[in-house]
């Protein structure tokens, strides 16, 4: 159990290892196209109203969800990014195998903790026509 909780750990630590500013070395010509403020605001990681899909990518990153719909006639696109929170809710019991290098204590169960792991949205934006017209942090404060 600690071993998965380590690689699925790991994953995710790799997947999200790009930062700001290995992503705008990665897309010179999308960031040199940002006016001034802009690219004050995407080196900032942060974004707003009127921005393009790419200068999204650009302060936060690629999205982990994307959900397609209509509004009022008008097809819109949200990206989502979600984290995780792992809380531990109780141990469980669990039994050694007798002769298994467990020694004196052969006779005890051993207990192992028990966690609930809850994903949760925690940034998204929507696009309208190649543009944002509404995103919500809630990592602001």
């Amino acid at each position: 159990m600690k071993h998965l909780l380590l690689c699925l750990l790991l994953v995710a630590l790799l997947a999200g290892c790009s930062s700001v500013q290995s992503r705008i070395k990665s897309r010179p010509a999308a960031f040199g196209a940002l006016s001034e403020k802009d690219r004050s605001l995407v080196s900032d990681g942060k974004i707003r109203e009127g921005f393009s899909p790419d200068a999204v990518y650009l302060a936060w990153g690629r999205e982990d969800e994307v959900v397609r719909g209509s509004a009022k006639g008008k097809p819109f696109e949200t990206w989502v990014y979600v984290a995780y929170d792992q809380q531990q809710i109780s141990t469980f019991p669990i039994m050694p195998v007798r002769g298994r290098g467990y020694g004196r204590y052969d006779d005890y169960p051993v207990y192992e903790p028990v966690y609930l792991t809850r994903r949760y949205p925690y940034r998204s934006v929507t696009f309208q026509g190649g543009r944002v017209v509404e995103w919500m942090d809630s990592t602001l404060r």
